[in-house]
């Protein structure tokens, strides 16, 4: 299944030049256990910003955008995100 996951992140990753918002990533949600798919990576990555646009991968209808908290975000493997991305003063 995370290969599936991964397989698909990566085409999607590649195929993001149709997208105006650029590239996209899913996230596992842990407090509702579904997948976000980040619709920002810039946020992502930033480690000053705590939350970053969104949206639920769930049903057969897209979601609409919604603004999602870093902590509440893992990988679909259960890690965690990197410290470098969620800790403004790590070095």
């Amino acid at each position: 299944m995370v290969y599936g996951f991964l397989r698909e992140a990566v085409r999607r990753f590649k195929n993001d030049n149709n997208q105006s918002k650029g590239d996209a990533m899913y996230l596992k949600h842990t407090v509702s256990g579904d997948l976000v798919e980040v619709l920002d990576m810039r946020a992502l990555i930033n480690p000053k910003q705590t939350k970053l646009v969104g949206r639920f991968h769930a049903g057969e209808e897209l979601q609409d955008p919604a603004t999602f908290n870093k902590a509440e975000l893992i990988f679909p493997s259960g890690e965690v995100l990197p410290r470098c991305w969620v800790d403004a003063n790590y070095r």
